[in-house]
C-alpha cells in the first residue's frame, strides 16, 4: 500500500476502511468550517457513508485511476488528499484536499502537496496537477500560491454547495516547471 514520509511530523498514506472512524470524526468536528467549501459534508452523515468513500478510493488506486490518502500528523488523523482521476494519456491529475480546522496553519498541506508533487511528477511521471479552489477560500488559494501554482482561469457556477452554485478557480503545475525547483 502507499505510504510516503512528508516530515518528521507529517505522513501520508492511502485510507484503508480501518480509518473510517477517525476521518468521520474529524468531517464531524470540522463540519462548520469545512461546509463553507466542500459540497460532501451534509451528506456525511455517519462512518459506513465513510466506508464507502474509503472503498471508492481503493477501487480508483486498484484500477490505477486515483485515490484518497490520508494525513497524519504528529500521530492524529489530520485531513485528506485525493487524485480525482488520472488521465494517463494527457499524463494529468486534479487534486482535491481538505485538512481539520484546528491543524490549519502549519504547513501540513504545502509540505503534503510538495511530497505528492515530487511522487506524481518523478515516478509516476505526470505532465500536469491542477488544483480547483473556491475564490473566497483565501487559505487555499494562498496554499496554491505558495506553490508556485499558475492560475489558469475561472470556472463559473462549476460546483454546487449549500444549494447554490459557486465558482472555482483552476490553478496548474507542469512537470518541467516543477522539477527544475530545489524543493
Amino acid at each position: 500500500m502507499f505510504f510516503k514520509l512528508v516530515n518528521h511530523e507529517t505522513q501520508i498514506r492511502i485510507l484503508e476502511e480501518r480509518d473510517a472512524p477517525e476521518l468521520f470524526a474529524l468531517v464531524d468536528q470540522s463540519r462548520s468550517y469545512l461546509r463553507q467549501w466542500l459540497p460532501f459534508v451534509d451528506s456525511t452523515e455517519n462512518v459506513e457513508v465513510v466506508r464507502k468513500f474509503i472503498q471508492t478510493g481503493l477501487q480508483r488506486y486498484a484500477a490505477n485511476n486515483g485515490a484518497e490518502f490520508g494525513i497524519w500528523y504528529q500521530g492524529a488523523f489530520a485531513g485528506v488528499i485525493g487524485l480525482q482521476s488520472i488521465d494517463w494519456e494527457a499524463r494529468s491529475t486534479t487534486i482535491g484536499y481538505w485538512i481539520g480546522e484546528h491543524f490549519q496553519g502549519n504547513g501540513i498541506m504545502t509540505n503534503t502537496c510538495i511530497t505528492l508533487f515530487n511522487f506524481l511528477f518523478r515516478d509516476y511521471g505526470l505532465n500536469r496537477i491542477e488544483i480547483e479552489v473556491a475564490p473566497q477560500n483565501l487559505k487555499s488559494k494562498a496554499g496554491v500560491t505558495r506553490l508556485g501554482l499558475s492560475f489558469e482561469g475561472r470556472k463559473k457556477e462549476a460546483l454546487r454547495l449549500d444549494d447554490q452554485y459557486v465558482d472555482v478557480d483552476a490553478y496548474a503545475m507542469l512537470s518541467k516547471d516543477w522539477l527544475v525547483r530545489d524543493i
